[in-house]
């Protein structure tokens, strides 16, 4: 099955290290493979897991090393739910197809069902990091701002209508001079979850934001350790 394979799939699924036989198995009864994320746009380290999106009526739990996939069955595929997601964005976007056709990407619209996710996703991290904050070691402290930064940017997307790009991709963006902590900061406070009703998310933000934007670029840097790496 590989063998008939663009050559730079095949190098693809080579270098992530994951068992051939299981994508073997999943193209074969599979209406559409997809790979997407870092791999698919070659910003990948070498500990990268393998993204595949997976189109079939079988789903079924896949474990392999190094393969991580989202299955869908035709049905879903169609679903308003997904093609206002924010993953199918990204898919439709970044994705390399592998087999099977493509016609639900031109039906990608990002939701207001998705921006809301992505707010609710920065509300919790605010919560669970202003409640333990001074009981955390600077790494996990480090480690929570990389988190929020890289979820703001995120929402900061969506909200304009534009997917998602890999997370190393957002990381080369955070190192450029267009963008700022300010920048992210205004937009959060700017959100719906920091309204005066929310007023504990506001003293969160404060609390989890660095002071200054050298202080976010630094702790940028301390999200490329081995200990922190991205797909």
């Amino acid at each position: 099955m590989l063998a008939n394979m663009n050559r730079l799939v095949v190098n693809i699924i080579h270098e992530s290290g994951c068992d051939r036989r299981a994508v073997n198995e999943l193209i074969a009864e599979a209406v559409e493979v997809v790979v997407f994320g870092s791999r698919a746009v070659g910003a990948h380290g070498s500990s990268s897991d393998l993204d595949l999106l997976v189109i079939t009526p079988y789903k079924r739990r896949v474990i392999s090393h190094g393969l991580d996939c989202v299955l869908l069955n035709p049905e879903e595929a169609e679903n308003a739910f997904w093609l206002g997601s924010e993953l199918a964005s990204h898919i439709a976007k970044y994705g390399l197809w592998v087999s099977g056709r493509d016609d639900w990407k031109s039906k990608v619209r990002i939701s207001d069902r998705a921006i809301i996710r992505k707010q609710d996703r920065i509300s919790s991290i605010l919560r669970s990091a202003a409640q333990r904050w001074q009981r955390l070691h600077p790494l996990f402290q480090t480690k929570y701002r990389i988190t929020l930064r890289r979820e703001l940017q995120r929402l900061n997307l969506l909200v304009r209508g534009m997917p998602v790009p890999p997370t190393p991709i957002l990381d080369a963006e955070w190192n450029t001079p267009v963008h700022s902590g300010q920048d992210l900061f205004a937009l959060a406070s700017d959100h719906y979850f920091l309204e005066s009703r929310h007023a504990e998310l506001a003293y969160a933000l404060e609390t989890v934001w660095p002071t200054s934007v050298d202080s976010q670029r630094e702790a940028v840097t301390a999200g490329r350790s081995p200990h922190m790496g991205c797909s």
